[in-house]
Order: C-alpha cells, then structure tokens, then sequence
C-alpha cells in the first residue's frame, strides 16, 4: 500500500508518524506496521508491504519532538493529524470501522492532514 498524505503545513519540521493497524492494534501502543518521515515539501509519500485484509492508517505530526500526539484537556489533538478515508473527528477517535481499508492488493491511498 502506498499512503500519500498531504496538507502538511509544517515542512521541515518534526517528525511524521504514520502508522498502519490491523483491529487488535487500532490505536494501541504498538503498531503493526508503521514509519517515520520527516516531511520536505507539503506532502509525503511512503509504503507499507501489507497482506490481504482490513487496515486502518492513523498518522500525526509531533511538532515538540515528544514521539506522541499531544491532546488539550478536552482530549483534542493539538498536532496535526490525519486517518483513512480522511476521516474527520468530532468528539471521539475514529472507530476501526470508521477509517479501516480492504486491502486485497496493491493500492494508494490520500490522507489529507487535519490541522488544529
């Protein structure tokens, strides 16, 4: 799967994280696939080698360097973010349903980023 993901507004600043879960690993602590890219220009490409089956893509910019997404005292993210199929939040985390993809083979995908 190739994820492209652009509206990145901070170029050559911080880190992107972007991470590739299966349902067990949504959201969780450890990833089944993931990367990190350092954005050049306002949009990235990277790829991910997946077997067949249901996928969600979560990705965020850590602005501070602190290798996480920080949140305001409400929960909202307060670094740029994105998920699959550009979801966009309201008062929760997406729902692996939500964001998640059939992959069956090869495929690009466009994730716009959400800027707080």
């Amino acid at each position: 799967m190739i994820v492209e993901i652009g509206n990145i507004k901070y170029v050559d600043k911080q880190k992107l994280y972007i991470a590739v879960d299966r349902k067990s690993e949504y959201l969780s602590d450890k990833p089944f696939q993931y990367t990190i890219s350092t954005p050049t220009n306002n949009s990235v490409s990277v790829e991910f080698y997946l077997p067949k089956g249901a996928y969600a893509v979560s990705v965020y910019q850590d602005l501070n360097d602190n290798a996480k997404l920080d949140k305001n005292f409400f929960g909202a993210p307060t670094e740029p973010f994105a998920f699959s199929r550009n979801y966009k939040p309201t008062v929760r985390s997406p729902r692996f349903d939500e964001v998640k993809i059939e992959m069956s083979s090869d495929r690009k995908i466009g994730i716009t980023m959400i800027l707080p």
